[in-house]
């Protein structure tokens, strides 16, 4: 159940209270400063980062994701996160030498309803016949 009496939510799909102090420390590398990278479009991971305090540049890793599938939830995000990892480490502005150290932050999430994973809706019309 997502926050008890008192407790606050800093996002409508956060499912645990707010995790107040925790806040990101790229100093805290010994190689130096840390570059982030997220590997995604989704405005709940910018959200995520954001709310911890990352600084962060945004990528799309631009691959077709409906071209990779497996019947296994688990395997189906990792091989897309995996996917999306492997797309963006051959892109040039990735690859560009900085100092201290980089971190690709690449992910996925499918949703499972009566074990059946559901695309992403293609659109409104789609995403209504879903939830009937």
């Amino acid at each position: 159940m997502a926050g008890g009496a008192g407790e606050s939510l800093d996002h409508p799909l956060q499912t645990s209270p707010a995790a107040d102090g925790i806040r990101w420390s790229p100093a805290a590398s010994a190689k130096g400063p840390v570059r982030v990278i997220l590997g995604s479009k989704s405005s709940t991971r910018r959200l995520l980062l954001s709310s911890m305090g990352v600084e962060y540049e945004m990528l799309n890793p631009e691959i077709d994701e409906k071209a990779i599938r497996d019947k296994e939830a688990e395997k189906l995000v990792l091989a897309l996160a995996h996917a999306k990892a492997d797309a963006l480490l051959k892109r040039e502005e990735v690859k560009q030498a900085t100092e201290g150290t980089t971190l690709l932050v690449t992910c996925d999430q499918v949703v499972v309803y009566e074990g059946k994973i559901l695309e992403k809706p293609e659109d409104a019309a789609e995403a209504q016949r879903f939830i009937r």
